[in-house]
């Protein structure tokens, strides 16, 4: 049995070549003289991807009479990733959701076409992404550097499957959320780029219209004239962090900032499952390095200057009333600015083509003091900072609710999946 709950009153346990016709792909992506021009759906649109549509790029290639034959792509058909490199991304299902002209399956994938009017191709691609069935592929996966399903492997696996007619209603309950997600989708991507035009242009152009004079600086960044460039230790305090004894880890309740909490968003997201703690008597030895509500925080370390992670920073108005500062990180107090618009010129272009022309280090990357000494801050009055941090503010929280209705229908749609596709969750009815 696949699932290790109690088969729904209705639903029929069944292999899935009981259920549908499987079939191994064997066509790679080599174009050969005097064959027929096809387009190739390859391993990475099926894993990349829970539905096969008009809209991704396929790869140009031939293939053989018999190949076109055996292994043309229709509506319905569900397609598994046969092999990988770890067993974790063994036998990651897509449905091929419309008609696609001249479209045939690549090598190491499966094709499992499902019997009409027996099994719903959506259907049961969902049922497949869902542990309780995916784990099946997952055990049985075999080989030592790659792994891999064998045609046995795929032809056994098991399936619950409810009458046709309630399958259908399923799979378009949660195809429903699909697309929810796909529109969300849709607007964080050109929400994100609005941010960073505005980014962009209020912090070299300044407020629209306020300005007719610009200076040019020696990188090639244009300034108001009006504007300020002062040292970073003239506009705020930075105090790096201190080293913690790791043997002290996890021996107190006092929580420990670390380079992994400073989120890509600019929040500091501490860990769902574990955070890092020091024993509580660091609050009163190690003063100095305590970290509140409203300042800035900034990660000191990375692999490479092409990695954003060097420089990152997090605003802490979300973290714990206080903790306390890794090694790693520098923590900053403005003096004589606006604390929400350092944030932003942090992002900024300035600041980010400061960190880009840092000499390259062998192995790590490492912001020094003297690397933020040297960094000038592009400074307007007081009234046009908070003005600008106020734009740019309202930017960011816009992307942000997005993407947390975007988290919000991920969650939805786990928790629906888990219970329709196994009849935990009562469906009543067909179309």
């Amino acid at each position: 049995m696949a699932s290790n709950g109690k088969l729904p009153k209705g639903w029929t346990e069944s292999r899935i070549d009981e259920v549908a016709d499987v079939s191994i792909s064997s066509v790679d992506k080599k174009s050969v003289e005097g064959q027929r021009s096809v387009r190739l759906c390859n391993y990475m649109d099926v894993w990349k991807n829970p539905y096969i549509h008009h809209g991704l790029d396929f790869m140009e290639a031939t293939a053989s009479e018999i190949e076109i034959d055996r292994f043309s792509l229709a509506p319905g058909d569900v397609l598994l990733t046969k092999d990988s490199e770890t067993k974790e991304e063994i036998a990651e299902p897509s449905v091929v959701w419309e008609k696609i002209d001249n479209l045939i399956l690549g090598y190491h994938l499966a094709l499992v076409r499902p019997h009409a009017a027996v099994t719903d191709g959506p259907f049961l691609a969902a049922q497949l992404r869902i542990p309780e069935f995916r784990s099946q592929f997952i055990r049985a996966a075999s080989g030592a550097t790659r792994y891999g399903l064998s045609m046995d492997t795929v032809c056994g696996a098991k399936v619950w499957l409810p009458p046709y007619e309630l399958q259908t209603k399923i799979s378009g309950i949660i195809r429903s959320i699909d697309e929810a997600i796909e529109a969300t989708r849709a607007v964080i991507e050109p929400t994100r780029r609005l941010k960073t035009a505005l980014l962009q242009d209020l912090l070299t152009n300044g407020l629209p219209g306020q300005h007719k004079k610009f200076n040019t600086s020696k990188r090639g960044l244009s300034f108001p004239e009006s504007w300020e460039h002062l040292p970073l230790g003239q506009v705020a305090e930075f105090q790096n962090g201190k080293a913690f004894p790791s043997s002290d880890y996890d021996q107190g309740t006092v929580p420990l900032l670390r380079p992994g909490n400073l989120h890509i968003s600019g929040r500091v997201m501490w860990d769902a499952g574990h955070t890092t703690t020091v024993p509580d008597s660091y609050l009163d030895s190690a003063s100095d390095y305590i970290v509140r509500s409203n300042e800035l925080v900034m990660n000191l370390t990375a692999q490479s200057l092409e990695d954003d992670f060097l420089g990152r920073v997090c605003w802490t108005h979300n973290t714990e009333e206080c903790c306390l500062l890794n090694q790693r990180l520098a923590r900053f107090r403005a003096i004589n600015c606006n604390l929400r618009f350092l944030y932003w010129t942090f992002k900024g272009p300035a600041f980010r083509d400061h960190v880009s022309r840092l000499p390259s280090g062998s192995k790590v990357q490492h912001l020094y003091n003297a690397d933020l000494e040297s960094f000038y801050v592009p400074l307007p009055d007081p009234g046009e900072q908070q003005k600008i941090a106020q734009v740019l503010d309202s930017a960011e929280e816009r992307e942000q609710q997005e993407h947390s209705y975007l988290e919000r229908l991920f969650a939805t749609k786990s928790a629906l999946s888990q219970g329709l596709l196994t009849g935990r969750i009562p469906v009543k009815g067909g179309k």
